[in-house]
């Protein structure tokens, strides 16, 4: 059987935090049926009826909460399609899920806005539904609500008509075809600022006194929806898109079908506080978000399991759309450093998943599978991208869409319409990156005139394995003379020989980091490679690569941790471009944070590498400076203060002093000198605490105030800031100041005990951020205490099976932490 439209009347009340409801639901029957059993979850029913043409049955129903189900037993064998209404109340709730409360102040005064939060299945807590992504039907939604309050639903007001008693009621146009978690309701008073310059309206909305900031949003939201319609050829089917800033979200945004919700920091530009990065956080998340319109949309997963189709293609056009308006913002750099090489790290653990799980397992978004759902998805898509050409990936892209919009689709799906459209073979490439998990690792050696390439799986903790893959692989040769010479070839067996150009010195494999696999290099090349680096002989993105394929065979215990450091001391120690740099950074931090044996060295050498840099980019931001200049200066501050900068350390003092006697501090530079004040000034604790407390306070800034939370240098400090973490800060960001917490070498001493202490309170977080919490803060805690670990997570997956995914992914951490921590 099948709903083929939802008539829904809500009536909620923000004073008292409830609602009332009447869903009309007409559902064709596929045969005889005695019972119609639904998704419904916390719901309150009073009346069941059944119609059928014109004849109208009470219908007797029983609800069944562990199945969150509703079960209407019909009054006899039925067939043919007949309507259900429901008559029902339930709860405005403070969850973040479903149908929810999200507070704010205004001119002093706490106020709510109603909202909803429907992926994956929570649109059964706002009425009873098949809430299945692909149980797709049309919606009628109307909301009885205060004159003074506006409405937000998925399409454009059709009427508002007052009802007298200070009501109104506020019906929307029928939606497309779409499925339950897509819908979207919005109550409060909201205000808006429009862009009706084309057929679609754009539209930003806030509650009061925020839309003066959403312009930049506002623009990002057309010029996405407008390239998402040229690349598709498929027009947006909404008479308006929306894009609504809300203060309490659990996700950073949500693709509601034409009323896209946001967490303010991901929406709003605030002049002098968000910086250059939060800009750009703001344009790839709203060009992520508009392209599931298409991604997952209009053409939605068949079962949850293919929820890849909409998160890997949406992250991989994330980087397309906004490197497309603003190429100088080098964002296919951030692509790698930020897309790929989490998908990465999540994929090198022994635990890992496919993309796609097999059989009837289903995906669900947690720490340990969304680097692989968005982030190796992603990489993946750019890697055949790459390898057959943009052309040929969009016309495989677009004759899927065409072919199964307004429906639902699997992988197999998505296949078989690329190779229709293209002629390509890429089933066989699919079995190998979407249904296999792991990656490969190339070794590449130099056999006289010939270059042999052999593939194995990547680990860190080293394990046989009989797996292969389909690999694009591309090799650039630098000739004696000067030249570079390009080589592409198809490593699908487990060895590969390629003729070598006479006059070869190097060579380098996975140009442009476009492949998702490392590569294994004899010392030799290795060393010359090296000297290349050093010479600005390899552009950014392969000098990254060659860095960074080292560090993880460091990590895997192919190399000592010495041979690491001894070569970034030896042909990095100059370096100022942005992505190696940034990433010899975070792997700096990393060994700073793990190896206590280590790390004075790693400080000196921390401390010399990006003193030379910072003294090159200078300290002060300027006005005209290049955006990958202000990212990399904001993200080395702190690092460079960790590694005892004394130049650093006097300019954050100084600024953090201007901060304090209400001077401005140039946003670009806010996040390392909140820090560096919270690890070196008594009053720190009480300015930012009142920071977090303040209703002025932006959102943007709190999540920058969290971020200096973490960096105090003092136990007492520190468990100051972890009692206000679940006391004062906002639920939405309290499992963020945990992993920050993680980080710090000084809480890991107590933080395992604080864990086990407080873990009933951290039980009341949203499911995924517990998780997320879980994933970050044992690690590093755990180390030295594996069996107690052990035991406890055990437990937990004991009561939850669920857990277990993240939690074997914290203990492949813990292994590796622990490994760190006794080179």
């Amino acid at each position: 059987m099948e709903a083929l439209n939802y008539k829904i009347h809500l009536a909620p009340d923000l004073t008292h935090f409830n609602f009332t409801a009447h869903t009309e639901i007409e559902i064709a029957l596929d045969g005889p049926t005695r019972e119609i059993t639904l998704d419904a979850n916390g719901l309150t029913f009073q009346r069941c009826s059944l119609r059928q043409g014109d004849e109208t049955f009470e219908s007797h129903f029983t609800v069944d909460p562990d199945r969150q189900a509703v079960t209407v037993h019909l009054p006899k064998a039925m067939d043919g399609e007949v309507t259900l209404t429901f008559d029902y109340t339930g709860i405005l709730n403070d969850m973040l899920a479903g149908f929810y409360r999200s507070k704010y102040e205004h001119d002093g005064e706490a106020k709510y806005i109603a909202i909803t939060q429907f992926e994956e299945r929570e649109a059964r807590r706002a009425f009873p539904c098949f809430d299945h992504p692909a149980k797709k039907a049309t919606f009628d939604v109307e909301f009885l609500i205060d004159e003074h309050l506006t409405g937000i639903s998925n399409t454009p007001i059709a009427e508002e008509v007052a009802q007298g008693e200070g009501k109104k009621l506020v019906r929307f146009e029928r939606t497309p075809k779409m499925s339950t978690y897509l819908l979207f309701f919005g109550v409060g008073e909201f205000e808006f600022i429009e862009d009706d310059s084309s057929r679609t309206l754009i539209r930003v909305a806030a509650t009061p006194g925020k839309v003066q900031y959403a312009d930049f949003a506002l623009q990002m939201g057309r010029k996405a929806l407008d390239f998402g319609e040229t690349y598709t050829g498929i027009d947006f089917p909404i008479a308006k898109c929306d894009h609504i800033a809300v203060q309490d979200f659990a996700f950073g945004a949500m693709e509601n079908y034409g009323a896209i919700a946001y967490r303010e920091n991901l929406l709003l530009a605030y002049p002098g506080i968000t910086s250059k990065a939060n800009l750009i956080d703001i344009a790839t998340v709203i060009a992520h978000e508009t392209s599931h319109m298409w991604f997952g949309d209009l053409v939605s997963p068949a079962e949850w399991k293919y929820l890849w189709l909409n998160e890997s293609f949406a992250t991989y056009f994330t980087t397309v759309i906004t490197d497309h308006y603003y190429p100088a913002w080098q964002l296919w750099d951030d692509f790698v450093i930020e897309t790929t090489l989490p998908g990465m790290e999540r994929d090198s653990f022994a635990h890992t998943v496919p993309i796609e799980l097999p059989g009837e397992q289903v995906a669900q978004i947690d720490a340990s599978s969304a680097p692989l759902i968005y982030n190796k998805g992603a990489a993946i898509i750019r890697m055949l991208a790459v390898y057959l050409g943009e052309e040929k990936l969009k016309d495989g892209i677009n004759y899927f869409l065409n072919r199964f919009k307004f429906d639902s689709a699997t992988s197999q799906d998505y296949w078989v319409a690329f190779e229709e459209a293209t002629g390509e073979p890429v089933q066989q490439f699919a079995e190998s990156w979407i249904y296999q998990p792991g990656y490969p690792i190339v070794t590449a050696r130099l056999e006289g005139d010939a270059l042999t390439l052999a593939q194995q799986r990547f680990t860190f903790s080293v394990q046989e394995s009989d797996q292969l893959w389909m690999i694009p692989i591309s090799v650039d040769f630098y000739l004696d003379d000067g030249r570079v010479e390009r080589r592409d070839a198809l490593l699908d067996g487990a060895r590969l020989t390629l003729p070598v150009p006479a006059g070869v010195r190097a060579f380098k494999l996975n140009v442009g980091q476009t492949g998702f696999y490392r590569v294994a290099y004899e010392q030799a090349m290795l060393d010359r490679l090296g000297e290349m680096i050093q010479a600005g002989e390899l552009s950014a993105v392969d000098s990254f690569g060659v860095e960074n394929d080292l560090f993880a065979r460091v990590r895997r215990g192919d190399y000592a941790l010495d041979d690491y450091l001894n070569f970034v001391e030896r042909y990095l120690g100059q370096e100022t471009r942005y992505l190696p740099l940034l990433d010899m950074t975070h792997n700096l931090m990393r060994l700073h944070q793990l190896s206590a044996r280590r790390r004075a060295r790693v400080s000196q050498m921390g401390r010399q590498v990006l003193g030379h840099a910072l003294q090159l980019l200078g300290l002060t931001p300027a006005d005209d400076e290049a955006v990958q200049t202000a990212k990399l200066r904001e993200a080395l501050l702190w690092p460079a203060f960790v590694f005892a900068s004394e130049a650093v350390q006097a300019f954050g003092e100084t600024q953090f002093e201007a901060l304090l006697e209400g001077a401005d501090v140039h946003a670009d530079v806010l996040s390392g000198v909140l820090r560096i004040g919270a690890a070196t000034d008594e009053r720190a604790p009480a300015y930012l605490l009142d920071k977090v407390q303040s209703a002025d306070t932006s959102e943007t800034e709190k999540r920058t105030v969290l971020y200096a939370l973490a960096c105090f240098q003092e136990e007492d400090k520190l468990r100051q800031a972890l009692a206000w973490n679940l006391d004062i800060i906002s639920k939405k960001n309290r499992a963020y100041l945990l992993g920050d917490i993680a980080r710090n070498p000084v809480a890991v001493t107590f933080l395992w005990p604080w864990f086990l202490e407080h873990f009933d309170e951290l039980r009341q977080l949203h499911p995924l951020h517990l998780r997320r919490a879980i994933a970050s803060m044992v690690p590093p805690s755990g180390v030295g205490r594996e069996d107690e670990v052990e035991a406890f997570l055990a437990q937990l997956v004991e009561e939850d099976e669920t857990a277990l995914p993240v939690v074997n992914l914290t203990l492949d951490r813990l292994a590796l932490y622990a490994r760190l921590e006794r080179i």
